[in-house]
């Protein structure tokens, strides 16, 4: 569409970041990072459906995009799962 796509502010990395350590301070298991990262994967899942859904009538080039995406996090998914104990 002729747009160049944002970088995430300082203040979005930081928080990421920040999130980020809270959530393994305590558990920095393989089990536990591989849940964070599931639960990662099937938040953007959602939002790129609902995003989806709400513009019917986007291009078919938007669309298989974003059906190629939502198919990788998928991917990404089963592929966490043998890390959970």
């Amino acid at each position: 569409m002729g747009r160049d796509p944002r970088e995430p502010g300082m203040m979005q990395k930081l928080g990421m970041k920040l999130g980020l350590e809270m959530q393994t301070v305590m558990d920095t298991s393989c089990s536990h990072v591989a849940e964070l990262m599931m639960n990662g994967s099937n938040m953007g899942i959602i939002n790129l459906t609902k995003i989806l859904n709400s513009f019917p009538n986007a291009s078919p080039a938007v669309k298989d995009l974003c059906n190629r995406f939502v198919a990788e996090e998928q991917e990404n998914i089963q592929r966490m799962k043998g890390f959970l104990q």
